[in-house]
């Protein structure tokens, strides 16, 4: 039956194959991220459990292979933030849950540097807050305390598509500076050294900043059970059209 469908309705039938094989593709995708998720949490909960971190060796002693090995590593930093030179990453969404993104409100990653008593600089996700909706130019104004204090996280490795600012000059919105994107080493920042680590902290626990940040042993992972649903749910609608679409054009069609 089904090489007479494919012969009586050559166009329709290659339009399915392709609608097939992008499903089939985004299914695999999915289901290769949720691997690499589980991967990485497994590798968050063996790292996260050894001992903190109160200092880190000079950022010149860093490579990509040896960065990568403190990934995930908790941290006790000492030092005192630098407000003035926040970026405000927009089109986030929180990372205390593993709600669908779907479900999640937009918002913005805010990124602060965070400079040590030793003089080194490290960049730090500080949390997430949600953008005013109604006015995408009511930005809204994070607390940030003044003077020394310790910053609790985990060192994040920055993904280079993800944490890239364009060359074009940042965005200013009511004096704050709003990015899609970031990079660690933009030296448009005028930051008071280059003294700057290759990788992210990532702040948690809770505060009264305002900020919604993961608490300490969470590792967020998205939630991508309705994005596998909806790829099988349409996967499945378009062999079940093709087919039965098919047999009602065979009865219709005449045998010769």
């Amino acid at each position: 039956m089904i090489p007479r469908i494919n012969s009586c309705r050559p166009l329709v039938s290659l339009v399915t194959l392709i609608a097939v094989g992008v499903c089939l593709f985004f299914i695999h995708a999915k289901q290769n991220q949720i691997s690499l998720d589980e991967f990485n949490r497994e590798k968050f909960k063996e790292r996260n459990g050894q001992e903190i971190l109160t200092q880190l060796p000079l950022p010149i002693a860093y490579s990509p292979e040896f960065s990568e090995k403190w990934q995930y590593r908790r941290v006790h930093l000492q030092g005192s933030f630098l407000p003035e030179h926040e970026v405000y990453l927009e089109n986030r969404t929180s990372e205390d849950a593993p709600k669908p993104i779907s479900k999640k409100t937009s918002g913005f990653h805010i990124m602060m540097p965070f400079l040590l008593d030793s003089g080194e600089i490290v960049w730090v996700n500080r949390g997430w807050i949600k953008r005013d909706l109604v006015d995408r130019q009511n930005i809204p104004v994070v607390k940030t305390n003044s003077g020394k204090q310790v910053l609790n996280g985990y060192i994040s490795i920055a993904r280079k598509d993800i944490f890239e600012m364009p060359d074009e000059k940042p965005h200013i919105i009511n004096g704050h500076v709003v990015a899609l994107n970031f990079y660690l080493h933009d030296d448009k920042k005028e930051l008071p050294n280059r003294n700057v680590y290759p990788f992210l902290i990532t702040q948690t626990g809770g505060s009264s900043d305002g900020l919604i940040r993961p608490e300490e042993g969470f590792y967020y992972t998205p939630d991508y059970s309705f994005d596998l649903k909806t790829w099988w749910f349409t996967l499945l609608i378009t062999i079940g059209f093709w087919l039965v679409s098919g047999i009602i054009k065979l009865r219709e069609t005449p045998r010769s």
